[in-house]
């Protein structure tokens, strides 16, 4: 079983990601350090294979070096969510104790980045990426790209750039979702399912032809997104996302049986398929 928990609805880039659709309004407070890792636990005798970390920017969540321990001294798999903007953790003290380090590239060239996260970001990133080359025994490397209306003629170009880092291992490709703050600019954003399906063709069929480093390219479609992932806040409750996000009256206090049964398994399944990636 795989949990994406957002550990906190924090975010030093909530006015930068004009697409983003995080429940930061939604979901309650965060929870306390110590909180935290007592779910870690609960999460352990509930048969969770792999956590992910999310939020919000889980570096802005005070014990976040603390609950990533208590993960992996767990024999719980990490991947763990960051944009690279905030200092508040040191990633690089925290690489041996997750599986999967999870980075976003909405875009590369000028114009685009400036219509997704911003040139700020994107330096981060493309800093992270290149000292990633010189940690041995480094985890896994995935970078998500939310595809929009604003950077689907950069997809390339981003490709290039991520197969040139040497250092990534898999892409994922998501199409734009409206909710929360997307969904105010859906009409800047949105795309139509068969220009999102023709852009992961093209990016596939690119990276097949490549010569250089290549990708594992994973997609994950606006109907794909509903109802595969099994969400918990930050204090363990689940939810279930269908471009909002439904409360399931259940938290990590009861049974699995009760847990999965509110989620499509087949679909959870072939959407969490990247992680073997």
């Amino acid at each position: 079983m795989k949990i994406d928990w957002f550990i906190t609805r924090i975010c030093n880039q909530a006015s930068f990601c004009r697409f983003c659709y995080a429940p930061w309004n939604f979901f309650p407070p965060d929870v306390s350090t110590e909180r935290a890792l007592e779910i870690c636990e609960q999460l352990a005798q509930l048969g969770a294979d792999t956590v992910t970390i999310c939020g919000g920017e889980p570096f802005m969540y005070p014990g976040l070096d603390r609950v990533v321990r208590k993960l992996h001294a767990l024999a719980i798999k990490v991947v763990l969510y960051t944009s690279a903007t905030s200092d508040q953790h040191d990633l690089h003290s925290l690489l041996p104790y997750v599986d999967f380090l999870s980075l976003p590239v909405d875009a590369v060239s000028a114009v685009a980045v400036q219509k997704m996260r911003g040139q700020s970001q994107f330096s981060r990133v493309s800093g992270v990426l290149a000292s990633l080359s010189r940690v041995p025994n480094r985890p896994k490397v995935k970078v998500g790209t939310v595809v929009t209306r604003q950077n689907i003629d950069d997809l390339n170009l981003i490709g290039d750039f991520l197969r040139e880092s040497g250092t990534v291992d898999v892409w994922r490709l998501y199409e734009f979702s409206p909710y929360g703050i997307g969904k105010h600019n859906e009409k800047r954003y949105l795309l139509a399912p068969a220009e999102f399906e023709q852009a992961v063709v093209k990016a596939k069929l690119r990276n097949e032809t490549c010569t250089t480093h290549h990708l594992a390219i994973a997609e994950r479609s606006r109907e794909d997104n509903k109802g595969y992932c099994l969400i918990i806040d930050s204090a363990g409750s689940f939810y279930r996302y269908a471009e909002r996000y439904i409360p399931l009256g259940v938290t990590i206090y009861d049974s699995l049986d009760r847990i999965v049964a509110q989620y499509d398994q087949e679909l959870h399944h072939r959407q969490k398929a990247w992680h073997e990636g």
